[in-house]
């Protein structure tokens, strides 16, 4: 007598062990999967992709980011990356993504000078909020910051530098000084703006209606002072020869 009674029964039992030889293929395909993944190339780092910058600089943020090829990439993480590449002076919105299932790619942008300081005798390029993002070889056409020391004197002179561009042409700027009464900006005539230590746009917007006046009256002058604390409006203004 037949095993399977029916035709169906028989059928059945064939897609059993159709389904279980079935099962062991793909056990047996993943288990290879993982084994190439762990033993080869697969998920490995092996390209770093930097992207905002030239290729000098992404060399450098490669330097920066420290990781080697073939490190597993699940290994890797973006927050310690970042945080590394953030270490670059001039290095800003800083992101870091993996692109599965080899490679990582990170986004960066370079800060721009917006003036440059004599800083222990040597001569560097500031941020527009006063970060030294790296060193001179010779005078740039930038603005030039004197008397800074510390990180509060350099944001308080690119301070004044920001509420200048406000009021006038970015061009007209020569020169800033920091001093013990604020800060001094000097435009391209000469002429000394002595500002104190805040409240800068609204003191060159005195300044300027000041300056309009005197030149319509042709009348010279080196020096404008905007800094008394105990008379707000009062401009004192030095004649020149």
């Amino acid at each position: 007598m037949s095993k399977h009674p029916t035709l169906w029964a028989r059928a059945a039992e064939d897609r059993r062990w159709t389904t279980v030889f079935l099962a062991l293929l793909c056990i047996g395909l993943l288990a290879w999967t993982f084994r190439v993944a762990v033993g080869g190339a697969l998920f490995r780092l092996q390209e770093i992709e930097v992207v905002g910058v030239d290729q000098d600089d992404a060399e450098l943020v490669r330097l920066y980011v420290a990781e080697p090829k073939g490190q597993y990439l699940w290994r890797i993480q973006e927050t310690r990356v970042a945080q590394r590449v953030r270490l670059i002076p001039w290095a800003r919105a800083v992101r870091v993504n993996k692109v599965w299932p080899d490679r990582m790619r990170v986004t960066v942008r370079r800060d721009r000078p917006a003036a440059q300081a004599l800083v222990e005798g040597r001569l560097v390029d500031l941020s527009a909020h006063g970060r030294m993002i790296g060193l001179r070889q010779v005078v740039s056409e930038q603005p030039l910051v004197q008397g800074v020391h510390d990180d509060a004197s350099r944001k308080m002179a690119m301070a004044a530098r920001r509420s200048f561009n406000a009021v006038r042409s970015e061009d007209e700027l020569s020169e800033l000084r920091v001093h013990d009464l604020g800060v001094s900006v000097y435009d391209r005539q000469g002429i000394e703006y002595r500002l104190g230590r805040d409240r800068f746009e609204s003191r060159l917007k005195k300044a300027e209606r000041v300056r309009q006046g005197l030149l319509k009256r042709r009348v010279r002058f080196n020096r404008m002072i905007l800094d008394d604390e105990r008379h707000p409006n009062r401009v004192v203004v030095r004649r020149g020869s």
